[in-house]
């Protein structure tokens, strides 16, 4: 389990271990299947290395319970973990029901935070982005803020407002990343169902939150009769969250677990997003570096694949270009590890230089 992080029962370190051990105690099946599946979905974890006892007591390198887990969890689980399509339908009893949350109730602390990968992904939900009557510009912004504190974001979504579907997909992400951002569906009206399906999706009851009907009280103190039932939705959330900052118009976000819940209008969502950017525990950022030419890709296809193959650890892109007539490529690399990524750059250079073409970093 290389790069797993030494736990005891109470998540502190757990003493006179090696830097490759897990130690876990509980006594809840249903909990240590979820762990085991998040490990393995982290590439933390072999199958091997699963050994599931019925007996207590710590034991380095397994997870333990002194409650043995039932022959259905451990098949489900089996399945999950042989068959990663049928993550989402066999064996979804295990993966999302409770409240399990790997961020609280699973500290991912590592040897060397910096070389640890965490990611996200972002659940748009909305009609009128689906319909195409308004376009999203909330997604560039997060991945680009994620990035600057070490988070890649690995997945995006776009679904509707269709509580059904929020639910499951709501449950289906917060399993399988660190974070998930919901933008859209917090307003006043009848089909602003985003945090009433959090609610649903954790297992708690949708509520007045007393802190947001605090603010929305004071904001709205000056006019009478303004702080209406529809105005009050607002000041809903899921029993047990907390408040993402609102500047812009009071109404706050919510975080629930490693849920955060956010406005779609763009400079509401950005207020928040920037409130909560600072305390995510994020790793090593991805540094990127950019390469523009005047050659199509047609040309420097085969020789950017060796460039991607010499340097695995590095993503190579190539995104063609048009201005008054003329054509090119941008060619970009990235990576966690800047010397690798400069590297790779380097061969960038030289490759295009060989091909004839004229190299401008960007």
């Amino acid at each position: 389990m290389s790069g797993s992080p030494n736990l005891s029962a109470d998540g502190a370190t757990a003493p006179n271990s090696g830097a490759s051990e897990v130690y876990v105690k509980s006594n809840d099946p249903i909990f240590l299947a979820k762990l085991a599946f998040h490990e393995l979905m982290h590439n933390r974890l072999k199958l091997g290395d699963a050994e599931l006892h019925s007996q207590g007591g710590l034991a380095s390198g397994n997870i333990s319970s002194s409650t043995p887990l039932t022959a259905a969890n451990i098949e489900a689980m089996a399945r999950v973990i042989k068959d990663p399509i049928a993550q989402w339908t066999e064996g979804i009893d295990i993966l999302t029901s409770g409240r399990f949350n790997p961020i609280s109730e699973y500290h991912q602390a590592t040897v060397n935070p910096a070389e640890k990968i965490v990611t996200a992904s972002v659940l748009i939900i909305g009609n009128e982005i689906l319909s195409g009557r308004t376009q999203d510009v909330n997604l560039a912004y997060i991945a680009k803020g994620l990035n600057e504190v070490g988070v890649t974001l690995r997945e995006a979504r776009v679904i509707p407002d269709v509580a059904k579907t929020i639910v499951a997909t709501l449950n289906e992400l917060r399993a399988k990343f660190d974070y998930v951002f919901t933008t859209g569906g917090i307003g006043p009206t009848h089909d602003d169902i985003t945090l009433e399906c959090v609610a649903q999706a954790f297992g708690v009851p949708w509520t007045l939150h007393p802190e947001a009907h605090a603010l929305l009280k004071e904001w709205y103190k000056d006019r009478p009769g303004q702080l209406n039932a529809a105005r009050l939705r607002m000041a809903t959330a899921p029993e047990g969250s907390t408040l993402i900052v609102n500047p812009v118009s009071r109404a706050p976000g919510f975080r629930m677990g490693n849920v955060f819940v956010m406005a779609g209008i763009p400079r509401v969502m950005q207020s928040m997003f920037d409130h909560v950017k600072s305390t995510l525990e994020g790793g090593r950022p991805v540094v990127s570096r950019s390469v523009r030419c005047n050659l199509p890709e047609g040309v420097i296809a085969m020789g950017l694949e060796d460039i991607q193959n010499d340097h695995p650890d590095c993503d190579l892109g190539s995104y063609p270009w048009e201005k008054d007539g003329n054509f090119g490529t941008s060619l970009v690399v990235r990576g966690r590890d800047p010397d690798c990524v400069d590297a790779a750059r380097r061969e960038v250079v030289e490759m295009v230089l060989s091909l004839g073409g004229n190299p401008q970093e960007e």
